[in-house]
C-alpha cells in the first residue's frame, strides 16, 4: 500500500492563488474532487497539491511560500 502524504498549505496563501487564478473555492473543489473544507483549512494530499497547481498553473513551490508574490508590472511598449 502507498502511504498517502498529507500537505499542509497556508489556507490564506492557497485562498489567495486560488483568487488570482480566477477560479473560486468551490469551482476547485468540484473539477478536482477534493471537499471544499480541505481547501479552506489548507490539508490536501500531495497528489491534490500537484493536480491544483495544474489547474491554476503556477509551480508547486508558490504553494509551500509565506506569502503570494505580486506580479510585475511588465510595461507595454507597443505602438498601437
Amino acid at each position: 500500500m502507498r502511504a498517502v502524504r498529507e500537505v499542509e498549505i497556508n489556507p490564506e496563501v492557497l485562498s489567495k492563488l486560488i483568487k488570482a487564478s480566477g477560479y473560486g473555492i468551490e469551482d476547485v473543489s468540484k473539477k478536482l474532487k477534493i471537499p471544499k473544507e480541505n481547501i479552506e483549512k489548507g490539508k490536501l494530499t500531495l497528489s491534490q497539491l500537484k493536480k491544483l497547481a495544474d489547474l491554476l498553473k503556477r509551480p508547486l513551490v508558490a504553494f509551500f511560500s509565506d506569502e503570494v508574490p505580486s506580479p510585475k508590472n511588465i510595461p507595454d511598449y507597443r505602438l498601437n
